[in-house]
């Protein structure tokens, strides 16, 4: 399962349900009951979101919290950055979906666990929700 970006700096951030939700996951992640990949540009993103709400400071804290994690973290090279222009051409999704999307196809997976709905429309990939998430495997 590729996990999205959203998955963690919702957990970083919201206080409410789907925070508790997403902590919930990241907990099953670090006891190694979810398996999962994810692209190193998720600590970029994730680093970018609670910098500009939080501070520097939490994102450094949070990035550090990721990389301690045991997920499969995948680079963006070359034949990700390819696949992510054809799927950013053909399916109208933003550039970091795009490459999200590449990164987990190139991993094989066939479920993203992200809560943002634009993976619906795309063929092949089933997009899981924190909600969904937890259902299955919490």
């Amino acid at each position: 399962m590729y996990v999205d970006s959203n998955i963690f700096i919702i957990a970083a951030l919201d206080e409410g349900i789907r925070g508790e939700r997403c902590k919930h996951i990241m907990s099953l992640i670090a006891g190694r009951k979810i398996h999962c990949t994810s692209s190193l540009l998720t600590i970029e993103e994730t680093m970018w979101v609670v910098g500009r709400r939080v501070n520097r400071s939490e994102a450094v804290k949070t990035a550090h919290t990721l990389l301690s994690m045991p997920v499969n973290w995948t680079s963006v090279d070359e034949s990700i950055t390819l696949r992510a222009v054809e799927a950013y051409g053909a399916s109208g999704m933003d550039p970091q979906d795009a490459i999200h999307l590449a990164s987990a196809r190139t991993a094989g997976a066939s479920t993203i666990l992200s809560e943002d709905s634009d993976f619906d429309k795309i063929a092949g990939i089933e997009r899981i929700d924190s909600k969904e998430c937890l259902e299955r495997f919490g």
